[in-house]
């Protein structure tokens, strides 16, 4: 008879290879965690800018087609805005809010007003101004996004004028 040894090998993880994937992992999460909160910044700034042009074209399109702004903004626009001033029906007036991150801080503000044009014409005007042009905050991406399309100036608190479809107000 042959004598065999039954000699049993374990196979597993040595504590140094368990140390190395936690200390990998480690790794991983601290790179990967910061972009995962950059990428849902940069996605809210998204949203936030596709809400301020909707309102812009909502508004134009109501007047466009009324003649007249409505003194209820919830019949004009499904954008979520804070009146300051209400809506004047010929476009004389009102000013309204939006926020985008913190919804107790304005991201933007936009006034209505009358105003004559070179041609003597009575237009509409809507002023939009961002409230930050921080980097680096969602609200002050906002505010540089929509400077860089011209929707308000790239400083802070300083206004840029959109004419609401050039429509001549008859009166």
């Amino acid at each position: 008879m042959t004598n065999t040894n039954n000699v049993q090998t374990k196979k597993g993880f040595t504590m140094i290879e368990l140390i190395f994937v936690i200390v990998i992992i480690g790794i991983l999460a601290a790179v990967a965690i910061p972009r995962l909160a950059a990428t849902r910044d940069d996605a809210k700034v998204a949203q936030c800018l596709a809400d301020v042009t909707t309102f812009m074209k909502d508004i134009t399109g109501f007047y466009t087609s009324q003649g007249t702004f409505s003194t209820d903004m919830r019949t004009m626009t499904n954008v979520e805005m804070t009146q300051v001033t209400q809506m004047v029906g010929n476009g004389d007036g009102g000013e309204y809010t939006y926020a985008c991150d913190n919804p107790n801080t304005p991201a933007v503000t936009f006034e209505f007003d009358r105003v004559v044009d070179g041609n003597g014409n009575s237009v509409v005007v809507m002023l939009a101004q961002s409230e930050s042009v921080q980097a680096g905050t969602v609200d002050g991406d906002l505010g540089i996004m929509l400077g860089n399309k011209n929707i308000t100036d790239a400083a802070a608190n300083v206004d840029h004028n959109h004419s609401i479809s050039g429509i001549r107000v008859k009166r």
